[in-house]
């Protein structure tokens, strides 16, 4: 073999066991959960009976794991979370607690850019839970500060690493003598919606969440499909019949219609999809 053939080898089999660690270069795989929207199962305090506008915040796999790790919390993938937007009679946030949470799940709230952990104080606006037990289905009660009784509870269903919200405004599930503060007056007033029309309509805007909150720009292509009655089964990448369906487009919106004939829609719905600034 002559000298240029012996070069030509050496050139080639370096080619062959990989030329990156000597010109130091490495290759970065990009971690799926960083363009991976946590699936969200969105659930109501009283059945919707009329049309309803949603501002949904969407955060990554990535980013909700951040900021767990931000108040010491390491997420179990076997487990899941729960939020609550707590309002009051004039749908303004409200300053209350967050009852019924299970002992070894980790309790939240959102606070400007971060999380921060809650004890018993009332908390103002958005409160969670973190690694709960799941699948499971949960009733979440909020008292307020104020009151001596509870203003609102909900029943959501919990499944692993997804992220299960409500808001919590004063509904028809709960039945107590009207507080006199004003803010409060409704409670133990609301009698259960019934629908006027054949149909009702879901306006849902999606953007994403620096923390839990729609505080970023819009977010297109996520998946939103309707789950009906027995809610826990419903896999967020499953078929679903014609018009239970529906993807939002560059603005962020979506439109969905549902059925009202039988009364108001007993159901939630599930949000799905990526973040479309990390492309294809």
């Amino acid at each position: 073999m002559s000298g240029m053939d012996r070069l030509l080898f050496a050139i080639a089999l370096v080619g062959l066991v990989g030329c990156r660690p000597i010109l130091g270069i490495e290759e970065t795989a990009l971690d799926p959960a960083t363009c991976t929207l946590v699936t969200q199962r969105v659930f109501f305090a009283d059945k919707p009976a009329n049309d309803l506008q949603l501002t949904l915040g969407a955060p990554t796999e990535a980013r909700l794991r951040e900021l767990a790790e931000g108040i010491g919390v390491a997420l179990d993938g076997a487990r899941g979370h729960a939020v609550a937007d707590i309002r009051d009679c004039d749908n303004e946030p409200a300053a209350a607690r967050l009852r019924s949470i299970p002992a070894d799940g980790t309790a939240f709230s959102a606070r400007g850019e971060s999380l921060q952990l809650e004890d018993t104080s009332g908390v103002e606006g958005l409160t969670g839970v973190f690694n709960l037990a799941a699948p499971e289905e949960y009733e979440l009660t909020a008292f307020p500060d104020e009151l001596a009784v509870e203003s609102s509870q909900s029943d959501v269903v919990v499944r692993a690493g997804e992220l299960s919200r409500v808001t919590l405004a004063p509904n028809s599930e709960v039945v107590v003598t009207p507080p006199s503060e004003d803010e409060w007056r409704c409670v133990g007033t609301i009698a259960e919606p019934q629908p006027h029309d054949d149909a009702i309509t879901f306006a849902i805007e999606l953007r994403r969440a620096t923390v839990l909150l729609p505080n970023g720009g819009p977010i297109g292509g996520a998946r939103i499909i309707v789950c009906r009655d027995e809610a826990a089964a419903c896999e967020a990448e499953a078929p679903v019949p014609p018009g239970d369906e529906a993807f939002t487009d560059a603005s962020g919106r979506a439109l969905l219609q549902v059925s009202t004939q039988d009364g108001p829609f007993d159901g939630h719905l599930v949000i799905s999809g990526r973040d479309p600034s990390c492309g294809d």
